[in-house]
Order: structure tokens, then sequence, then C-alpha cells
């Protein structure tokens, strides 16, 4: 399996029960040869049978499907004034979206340091909304002024009288079908390999489900979900 994103891609390989990773290795290509898949990275050449693609917003680079749509979101932590009320055991998780405002605020309590993946703290939020379109290996990753104070404006006006100011702020990407919705399929030129993208920044919701369908696509080539709709065909002018 190729996972995202390729400048430092883990690479998983299966031999027997075994799984390895291989992490901090950039894909560069693959290709079918004889009966093989092969990939080609920047430290090494692997061999196999079946070859999963799973790299978000390099997925048009390495799988050579066009349709796809990378933008850059902005993720921030806020500083509450009072930092209890919006700790894991007080605050929930949430969203929030009305008439004024495109797309939907959404945000997590905030979480111990012993268990912050990210390494941040504050009460982490974003607006989920198309950003600015963008290429994955020339991301402006700067955040500008008007930016945190156009999330700070957002987040008071949900929270009133509850949030001091912006702690720090980052950026993301998303990648977006043509539909918005996601892709998951054998590529167009290779039945051999699966891809899955388009999952616009919460595709994690679904990583069970989705492990089970590819994992069908792989030992089966077709599942017992219905993914017709998740297929690349309905892109296709005159779909079979």
């Amino acid at each position: 399996m190729i996972r995202r994103p390729p400048r430092s891609t883990p690479l998983y390989s299966s031999a027997a029960s075994d799984v390895y990773k291989r992490q901090n290795e950039k894909a560069v290509k693959w290709y079918k040869k004889e009966d093989s898949i092969i990939v080609k990275t920047n430290r090494n050449t692997y061999q196999c049978k079946k070859l999963v693609i799973s790299v978000g917003a390099w997925m048009s680079e390495l799988s050579n499907v066009s349709d796809f749509m990378v933008t850059k979101q902005i993720l921030a932590w806020a500083k509450p004034k009072n930092w209890v009320d919006f700790t894991l055991e007080s605050f929930p998780c949430w969203t929030y979206a009305d008439n004024s405002t495109k797309g939907m605020f959404y945000g997590f309590p905030i979480l111990p340091s012993s268990i912050s993946h990210d390494g941040y703290q504050g009460l982490k939020f974003a607006h989920h909304f198309k950003g600015e379109e963008t290429d994955p290996n020339n991301v402006d990753r700067k955040v500008s002024k008007n930016q945190e104070e156009e999330l700070l404006e957002a987040i008071q006006k949900f929270i009133p009288k509850g949030i001091e100011s912006i702690h720090t702020s980052k950026t993301c990407l998303y990648t977006y079908s043509k539909d918005d919705d996601f892709i998951i399929d054998h590529h167009p030129t290779n039945e051999d390999v699966i891809i899955t993208a388009g999952f616009s920044g919460h595709g994690f919701k679904f990583t069970s489900v989705v492990g089970e369908i590819v994992t069908d696509l792989v030992e089966k080539d077709n599942s017992d979900y219905p993914i017709e709709f998740l297929k690349l065909k309905r892109f296709s002018k005159n779909p079979t």
C-alpha cells in the first residue's frame, strides 16, 4: 500500500501475516511489469501483485488520475478565557453552521498534553469549506493576520465571551473529487491497482468501512458494499 504523502510516504508491504512499515520514504512511481506491480521510491524498489494507492493530495501525481482538486485549509487553536470550561471533561466535539456562513465550523475540546497527537494546546477548530486551490508540492504554509482574525471572529460569534485569542494556527490540505464525494475504485488502466481519494478532510470517520471495501477489492475484485456511486465511471460522459 502507498499512503500519503509521497514526499515522506509510509510504505506498507506484507509477507505472510507480517506487515512492514517504511517510514520517510518517498514514492516516486509505479508500473506494471509482466504479472507484477513495481513500486519505485527514493530508497528502494518493491514488487507486489496488488497495489493500493491512498496518497491524499498527491493522488493525481502518483496515479495520473486528474479528477481531483487540492485546497489549502486553516486550523486554529484558540485560547479560552476559562481553560477548564473547554477541556475534554467539560466540552464536546462540535459543529456549527448558519445561513450567514458558507460551509460549517467544527472543533474539539482541549486535550491533555499526554494524548494530544498534534502537540498543540488550546480549543482546536476550523472552517469546513473549500479553501484556496494549491499545488501540494508548493504550498504557502503562512497564515495571514486577516485569516486568523476571520477565524477568531467566527468562533467568538459561536462561543460568545468564551474565547480570548488565537493561540496558534496551521495549514492542512483537502483533496476533493469533482462531485465532492469519495473515489474508491480500481485504477482505470490497471485492475490490480486500487485508488482511494477525495476524502476532503473527513475520510478518517469512514476508516473502518473504507478498509473493508479496499480489502474486498484487493482480495476478490469487488465488494458487497454498494460502492457504484464511488467509482470513477460516474465522471464519464458515457458510463457503462
